[in-house]
């Protein structure tokens, strides 16, 4: 059908024609078509056409009324006749038929108000309009229009709709109802939606069994813009029709669907994510046209990961779970996707100051729930890189550490030295280790080498006097006596790696052996390495 255009679109078009609406003292030619003299008689009525523009007609004195005329097509239409008050005081419009029955009458319609007569009207016949106005001369708008009446209007009549396809009509006239049918091909769910996309008022439709005109379903209430639809379960081979209608003219678009979900793909098939984070799947459902897209989502274990109505994911734990988008129309069809929920970050890694040895670093840290274990990495400073040197298996949360990377290679830590290291845990899936994120750099290192004492000295006034070898990397030494059962006890703590002497009187007698031990501070904690090969001496008090 054509589209009509608006009275305002016929008003900005005859305004710039005629320079504003000045009112001229005798017609002129508009941009795109006469204006017309209308008749003052029945007898003297001017014909009307249906010009894109419409009508527009001049008048320059109060009259008792213009006349015109138009004949309606020779098929079946609705006639759309639109008048406008441009400027003038109250007006008045009627319509009559050729033996004089009044058909329309309006006589409240001031400047810049419209009315419009919209009915089916007999094919081929000849109408009569006549205008008036108050008592001021001006000018006022007619546009007329023909739609055809394309839709059945009656159940015998009902128009025959393909499946699957999205119809556009119109309601052509206040008193228009469209009569539609069709056969359900196989049994199942169907469709029936009625998208008002152009009615000034509200639309209806309603749903009937052919045969015994039996009602299944009906809505009145579809605004502009607004969607009425509901879906049926419906038997093969029979036979349904509906009537739709409305207040005004206006087009919709109604759809009898039956296309159930083929297939859904989500945006990823697998994803990995860490604990407490989130991400969001979407989900594309094939065919673009199935009735129902909508879906439903889960989890098959909502330990490891939730999943809201919405495709976002939030893991909860580590491990492995699928995620399932479900078509909601029946179909059972079904989409997964695999998440793996990964450790989070370790923090409290430090190292032990107190277990370590000069051939080893003992590392902590704080364990988390649901891991099969944890990796430790050593700074390769060659490389300027993290390398695995060790993996303890459990829930596991300390390990005793002998080596390092140089240079891309695993070599022996050595006595004396600072190390740093970084922690991960993993979880196993499949046979596969998948890791959270290292922890933050923990710097630790080896207690010094074991020095040997050379030599004990017990001197008359009583003092002893003990020397050592130095032992490289050392911050100080502790001096220890053991005596003849085996108690071991500390002397004292001699400050400064050069110093390899201490004198001191015990203030006892007997027979001792003294040892010494090499500490070094690494960020303030000391790490104190073996006790070396001593010297025993008779001590005389």
């Amino acid at each position: 059908m054509k589209k009509r255009k608006g009275i305002i679109g016929c008003l900005l078009a005859i305004s710039l024609a005629i320079g504003g609406w000045t009112t001229p003292l005798t017609p002129v030619k508009a941009a795109t078509q006469d204006l017309i003299t209308p008749g003052s008689s029945k007898e003297t009525a001017q014909q009307l056409d249906t010009r894109e523009n419409g009508v527009y007609a001049l008048r320059t004195e109060s009259k008792d009324g213009d006349w015109y005329k138009f004949q309606t097509p020779t098929y079946a239409a609705y006639t759309i006749l639109t008048f406008r008050n441009n400027n003038m005081t109250r007006s008045e419009i009627n319509v009559w038929d050729a033996i004089d029955a009044q058909l329309y009458s309006d006589d409240y319609w001031y400047s810049n108000e419209d009315s419009t007569l919209n009915m089916k009207l007999i094919p081929n016949q000849v109408y009569y309009i006549r205008i008036s106005e108050g008592t001021t001369g001006g000018t006022y708008t007619i546009n007329l229009h023909f739609e055809a009446d394309a839709q059945g209007n009656t159940k015998e009549e009902a128009y025959e709709i393909p499946m699957n396809v999205e119809h556009t009509w119109s309601i052509d006239g206040n008193d228009d109802k469209d009569y539609a049918t069709f056969t359900a091909g196989k049994s199942g769910k169907y469709l029936i939606s009625l998208n008002n996309t152009g009615n000034g008022s509200r639309m209806y439709i309603y749903v009937y069994d052919y045969a015994t005109d039996q009602e299944l379903w009906y809505d009145d209430y579809v605004y502009n813009g607004e969607v009425g639809e509901r879906v049926f379960d419906l038997e093969a081979g029979h036979r349904y029709y509906f009537v739709i209608g409305g207040g005004s003219s206006g087009k919709y678009t109604i759809q009898v669907n039956n296309q159930t979900v083929e297939a859904i793909q989500l945006s990823e098939k697998s994803i990995k994510l860490a604990k407490g984070n989130n991400t969001t799947l979407a989900a594309q459902i094939a065919p673009s046209g199935a009735y129902n897209k909508n879906v439903t989502w889960g989890s098959n274990d909502s330990d490891i990961a939730t999943v809201d109505q919405n495709g976002t994911i939030v893991g909860k734990n580590p491990g492995s779970t699928l995620i399932t988008c479900s078509a909601q129309d029946g179909s059972n069809v079904v989409a997964s996707c695999k998440v793996i929920v990964l450790p989070e970050k370790i923090y409290d890694v430090y190292g032990d100051s107190y277990q370590a040895s000069s051939k080893s670093v003992y590392v902590k840290w704080s364990s988390q729930n649901n891991v099969d274990g944890y990796t430790i990495y050593a700074y390769d400073s060659s490389k300027k890189a993290y390398r695995a040197v060790k993996t303890v298996k459990n829930n596991v949360n300390y390990a005793k550490v002998t080596t390092t990377v140089s240079n891309g290679k695993s070599t022996k830590i050595a006595a004396g030295k600072v190390y740093k290291y970084k922690v991960a845990a993993y979880v196993t899936i499949d046979g596969q280790k998948y890791y959270g994120p290292m922890s933050d750099a923990m710097t630790s290192g080896t207690a010094p080498a074991a020095p040997v004492v050379k030599t004990v000295k017990n001197y008359r006034n009583g003092n002893v006097r003990i020397t050592w070898n130095k032992s490289a990397n050392a911050s100080g030494y502790v001096i220890y006596r053991v005596d003849n059962s085996g108690y071991v006890s500390q002397v004292d703590t001699v400050i400064g790696g050069k110093r390899t002497s201490y004198t001191y009187n015990p203030w006892l007698s007997g027979r001792y052996t003294y040892k010494v031990a090499a500490y070094r501070l690494i960020n303030g904690n000391k790490y104190v390495g073996e006790k070396g090969k001593g010297k025993a001496v008779n001590i005389k008090y």
